[in-house]
């Protein structure tokens, strides 16, 4: 805002998966994914929102996953992460629609990236 004076678009676009089932993840690695995918998703809304407002609106796009809908093995974590930040998007579409902000979610499905290729 100090810079350019209004943020038009928001990309909360940041994940991280531990391979793990429930029983397997410790807890500080459960922390890590929810604080990276779903906290991160928060936290960067919650003070880009009321700049955006302030300018009139604007567009937050949140990158959930395929595996936040139907869910995946050994990904317990990771699922419920991405499953939040589908929720947080519709919560926060219908919370700051008025304010003329569209917030939207992509859940892609597997997709070739450096978080992919490390689990191979």
């Amino acid at each position: 805002e100090e810079a350019c004076g209004r943020i038009d678009i928001l990309f909360n676009n940041a994940g991280v998966i531990r391979r793990k089932t429930v029983v397997e993840l410790e807890e500080q690695d459960w922390d890590l994914v929810i604080n990276v995918s779903l906290k991160g998703a928060y936290n960067l809304s919650k003070f880009v929102i009321p700049i955006m407002a302030k300018s009139g609106g604007g567009s937050i796009i949140n990158t959930g996953s395929g595996w936040g809908i139907k869910g995946g093995d050994k990904a317990a974590a990771y699922c419920a992460a991405k499953a939040g930040v589908v929720n947080l998007t519709r919560a926060m579409a219908i919370d700051h629609g008025p304010e003329n902000i569209r917030v939207n979610c992509v859940s892609p499905g597997d997709t070739d990236t450096p978080l992919l290729r490390e689990e191979a």
